[in-house]
């Protein structure tokens, strides 16, 4: 996972011309994929479509966030690291100041040759994985922290709060749910 995420930067550090239309829109559409993935890595989001807050929906003081990540009515909160808080807003002045934020609506869009920008989905970020890691999911981020948190020792309770897993009583469908 770390040669991956070292090739991407190093992918990323290239020199590039911003003036070349294929160069912006390579250059972007990693640089978005960067973000995305950076941004799972830390709060565990599922690749979703738009896997990602908007910096506005993050609160500077407290560095934590409402996720929804699975269903409209389960969101949860998540805490934005120092470094993730950084990226994010360097990102989001990236998109302002290259003239593809055209919508309030989402974060974050990949890049075309023609067309309007795409949102970000699943299968979108499944190509960008596949570039960097072969064969493995798009979910391989939150994964990877979720079995990194178990490996050094993480009470289970935090790992599944990490990674918006209901627990008993919270779960729907769980024996002792509250709607038993």
């Amino acid at each position: 996972m770390q040669g991956a995420v070292t090739g991407l930067l190093d992918e990323l550090d290239n020199k590039w011309d911003p003036t070349r239309k294929d160069q912006f829109i390579n250059y972007t559409n990693l640089y978005t994929f960067y973000t995305i993935w950076f941004f799972g890595f830390v709060s565990g989001c599922r690749p979703i479509a738009t896997p990602y807050v908007d910096l506005a929906e993050v609160s500077p003081i407290s560095l934590m966030a409402a996720l929804c990540d699975k269903a409209e009515e389960k969101m949860r909160p998540v805490w934005i690291t120092d470094g993730l808080y950084r990226h994010m807003q360097y990102y989001s002045n990236y998109v302002e100041r290259t003239n593809i934020y055209y919508s309030t609506a989402k974060p974050c869009w990949f890049l075309l040759e023609k067309g309007p920008p795409r949102e970000v989905r699943k299968h979108l970020i499944e190509m960008f994985v596949h570039r960097y890691l072969p064969g493995f999911p798009a979910n391989i981020s939150r994964r990877w922290m979720m079995n990194g948190l178990w490996d050094s020792g993480c009470p289970p309770e935090l790992v599944r709060a990490w990674a918006g897993h209901a627990t008993a009583g919270n779960a729907f469908w769980a024996r002792g749910a509250t709607a038993h």
